[in-house]
């Protein structure tokens, strides 16, 4: 199992955050190296996400934001100080409405 940002990481790492809280002073999260970051994503919301949490994320060679991770750790301080992890209103201007959406529409965007 596995997500990506620029919405679920953030609130995994809320609920963690949350968890170290209550004493449990491990816990592990896997997924996010599967992807190339935040590329799939339209550049606002990576530009979004990169501003908001910058302690979270970093640029990657190529110019989309990617985890960063030292020594196997993740800063979480903009994750801790936002609502329910999430420091941005994602623009979700450039995704299909559900209400057009059907399988069909997935090769229309191709």
């Amino acid at each position: 199992m596995s997500n990506i940002g620029p919405i679920a990481l953030p609130q995994d790492l809320a609920v963690l955050a949350v968890l170290a809280t209550l004493g449990i002073p491990h816990a592990d999260r896997n997924g996010h190296q599967y992807f190339a970051g935040l590329s799939q994503f339209p550049p606002a919301i990576q530009y979004a996400a990169q501003a908001a949490h910058a302690d979270l994320c970093e640029p990657h060679p190529d110019g989309f934001p990617m985890p960063r991770i030292r020594a196997g750790r993740m800063e979480t301080g903009s994750v801790i100080d936002a609502p329910f992890g999430l420091a941005f209103e994602p623009d979700l201007s450039d995704f299909t409405p559900l209400d057009a959406w059907s399988p069909a529409s997935l090769d229309a965007e191709l």
